[in-house]
């Protein structure tokens, strides 16, 4: 199930139910009330949101796989 966000922050009506649901299970597994779960929740997902759109936006600048190339390295073994 998709989760459809507006370029202005608003959420679709399943993404609600999900926040909303969510929410619910966290708060009853940690013992938290509900509106510090949904708070951590949003945070959470906002700052993941972010992550990956700075990410298409920009590329990834960490460090990219690069395959072992054995040919151009020299191995001295001894058996």
């Amino acid at each position: 199930m998709p989760l459809v966000f507006s370029t202005t922050g608003l959420m679709g009506p399943k993404a609600e139910v999900f926040y909303k649901r969510a929410a619910t299970l966290l708060s009853n597994k940690t013992g938290h009330t509900y509106s510090d779960s949904i708070r951590y929740i949003r945070l959470r997902l906002s700052f993941c949101l972010l992550k990956t759109i700075l990410i298409s936006i920009r590329g990834y600048r960490g460090n990219c796989f690069t395959r072992f190339n054995s040919y151009d390295n020299d191995f001295n073994l001894i058996i």
